[in-house]
């Protein structure tokens, strides 16, 4: 059983077991996550929750499935408190876990929905806002796995699970809003894919959408999306693949054990920026009959691949110049090192931040080669 899944029996229990009597249980329906739409024809939110239900069949089984509400509204407050109309229930939101948003809603400004989930005392702060690369957000809803019923606990798993393979963003509410309200007002946002598998429908998560004063302005494949996260310093984990190392015909990949980025604004006659990237890694993947274990071999690839990983994040931070939009808070950095100059550029900042130059340093310490230190040749 699920932490999520025992949390919710949990709660449950606490509520037939304290102080709550029949009438007031009976007036609260639990969301698990919600998805917004916006109508423009209507020029209306349309909204669809995923509301939790518990059925008890005695000594300790439950069973925990999910029920969908529509409604529309003028507002996305108004659109809420709708649902009432067809839960019958007010919707308690305490542990809802994940809001979902579409494009035109994206493309519109999401400046509503982080209104709404700030303000609501109910929604909790850490909060997860998930962009859906689908016509309809609410067609989230229409997949299906084995691994979780209730689809939002399930994006909300496979965001927990991001630091195993840093290819897309897990921010929490509080810290999409801190960005939006800073001098860059600039964030990021997971995307999740609807994709077809033995013919089901299921959810992946891959990359990041990028906003600008609150509006969609582009997006970021999972490649991409981890060179982001490397230069943001948020990276905990995951792979680092290198095809054909040294031209050697050997692929080798390292596993990220922990990173740490360090930004530093250069302000002279050209703002510069250095920025310097540790990466502790083992060697878990050795897959030619080139030996990288040897020790002369080893140190050859660490310069190589140190090359490599700085050009590669040279080139993310190159195509986010091109966006017009500075998600690695440049600005900000700025601002701290030099408030007058910033005081003085930060109107023009978006026009400096497109053809600012930085020098990228990438540190590359290599401990271990997993549980073996021998490579498999193929016999003679």
């Amino acid at each position: 059983m699920s932490r999520i899944k025992i949390i919710f029996i949990l709660i449950i229990s606490l509520m037939f077991t304290s102080c709550w009597n029949y009438r007031e249980l009976d007036q609260i329906s639990t969301a698990a996550g919600v998805a917004f739409d916006f109508d423009e024809n209507k020029n209306k939110y349309i909204l669809t929750t995923e509301i939790v239900t518990i059925t008890n069949y005695g000594q300790g089984q439950s069973l925990i499935l999910p029920e969908y509400f529509n409604e529309e509204g003028d507002t996305i407050f108004d659109a809420v408190r709708n649902l009432v109309s067809k839960t019958g229930k007010k919707v308690f939101w305490s542990h809802a876990k994940v809001v979902f948003i579409n494009k035109k809603l994206a493309k519109k400004s999401i400046l509503p929905i982080l209104d709404w989930i700030e303000r609501d005392a109910e929604v909790r702060p850490d909060m997860k806002i998930v962009f859906v690369n689908s016509e309809r957000a609410r067609d989230i809803f229409n997949t299906t796995n084995n691994l979780q019923k209730i689809v939002s606990f399930h994006v909300y798993d496979i965001l927990e699970s991001s630091k195993n393979i840093s290819k897309y963003p897990n921010i929490n509410l509080w810290q999409i809003i801190n960005e939006i309200q800073s001098d860059s007002a600039a964030t990021i946002l997971p995307v999740a894919y609807i994709v077809k598998e033995n013919g089901r429908n299921i959810i992946k998560l891959s990359g990041c959408a990028l906003f600008k004063n609150e509006k969609l302005v582009g997006f970021l494949d999972d490649h991409h999306t981890k060179n982001l996260l490397f230069i943001k310093n948020l990276v905990k984990g995951g792979i680092i693949p290198i095809k054909n190392a040294l031209s050697t015909g050997t692929d080798i990949s390292f596993e990220i054990y922990s990173s740490k980025t360090k930004i530093t604004p250069i302000i002279d006659d050209k703002l510069k920026f250095n920025i310097d990237i540790s990466i502790d890694v083992s060697l878990a993947e050795n897959s030619g009959e080139f030996d990288f274990i040897k020790e002369e071999n080893l140190i050859k690839l660490k310069d190589f691949a140190e090359k490599y990983i700085a050009q590669d994040i040279e080139n993310t931070l190159t195509k986010i110049q091109d966006y017009d939009v500075d998600i690695v808070n440049f600005g900000k950095l700025v601002k701290i090192k030099n408030p007058s100059y910033w005081k003085k550029n930060k109107d023009n900042w978006d026009e400096l931040f497109k053809y600012v130059s930085y020098s990228i340093n990438v540190k590359l310490n290599i401990f271990g080669t997993a549980t073996t230190n021998k490579i498999i040749k193929v016999g003679k």
